[in-house]
């Protein structure tokens, strides 16, 4: 599939792992049959179930909603919402589930308990029409990342280091070229960097 990449499985991955951690909870993805995508998940200790990837929205939607029937979680977390996960929100919510949906995109509004997004152009009042008691958590203070980059402390001490320099698939605030005019004004020695863009 043109431009698949594990970004949004990631990030729930490092969620369910603290889910798990901090309150003993049991996830299960429910995601498109990639192969890749299921063993990334699986390997991280995983529970997943699938859904055929070339459905139609209207029979994949059904399919969504029989899983949700079957699993009956306290909370459904959907991530990469499609044209419009309201269904699986609405539908969780009047089967007394909790919702929490992570977005990227603030293009619309999403009937939830909780919407997620760690984006730096994120703004609460784009978001339009979303239940009275939506909890936001918008902006980078809320970026999913795991722990142990969060808090490592490196020294140099002589040796060289590799810094991996990125900000996803897309930059739109430009800060690929305001990073690179930074570091540019220093002399890092024994450091090299990787920009991928």
């Amino acid at each position: 599939v043109p431009g698949l990449s594990f970004g949004h499985l990631s990030r729930c991955l490092i969620l369910a792992k603290e889910l798990k951690k901090s309150c003993d909870s049991e996830t299960i993805f429910l995601m498109r049959d990639y192969p890749e995508g299921i063993l990334h998940a699986e390997s991280s200790g995983c529970a997943v179930r699938t859904l055929i990837p070339s459905l139609q929205k209207s029979a994949h939607d059904g399919i969504v909603k029989e899983h949700i029937s079957n699993i009956k979680p306290d909370w459904l977390v959907v991530d990469l919402p499609d044209d419009d996960p309201n269904f699986y929100l609405d539908y969780a919510r009047q089967h007394c589930i909790l919702t929490v949906c992570i977005d990227d995109t603030a293009e619309r509004g999403y009937r939830s308990e909780v919407i997620l997004n760690s984006s730096i152009l994120a703004d609460r009042n784009a978001y339009g029409e979303c239940l009275p008691n939506t909890r936001f958590l918008i902006g980078a203070d809320y970026f999913i990342m795991e722990d142990y980059i969060i808090k490592r402390h490196q020294t140099i001490n002589g040796e060289s280091v590799s810094v991996l320099i990125t900000f996803g698939g897309s930059d739109l605030t430009g800060l690929t070229v305001k990073v690179v005019c930074a570091l540019s004004k220093i002399t890092w020695k024994g450091v090299n960097f990787t920009l991928i863009l």
